[in-house]
């Protein structure tokens, strides 16, 4: 069984970052796009911050978008052939 306010709370978190971070708007519609479920993308995209997330709260730094961003240029992520379309504004920090 899982935790249902955590699991509530992490779909909330990526429905609100997928509205003001460019790169979490990117990967929520290449994976809307990819599954038929309404809630596959949503879930994806809040794995994908745990992702980020978590090793931020194990060593105590703060999240830098322009540093994940970076990271996303070196690996040659799919998302960057999007990124440039979507205005860049400020990730959510709440995390």
């Amino acid at each position: 069984m899982r935790p249902r306010f955590l699991h509530q709370t992490l779909l909330e978190y990526a429905d609100i970052s997928s509205r003001f971070c460019p790169w979490a708007r990117v990967f929520f519609h290449l994976k809307r796009s990819q599954v038929k479920s309404r809630w596959k993308a949503p879930r994806a995209l809040a794995l994908r911050w745990i992702r980020v997330v978590m090793p931020r709260v194990v060593n105590n730094t703060p999240y830098n978008d322009e540093k994940y961003t970076g990271s996303l240029r070196k690996k040659t992520s799919e998302i960057l052939a999007f990124l440039d379309v979507f205005t860049p504004q400020s990730c959510p920090s709440g995390l």
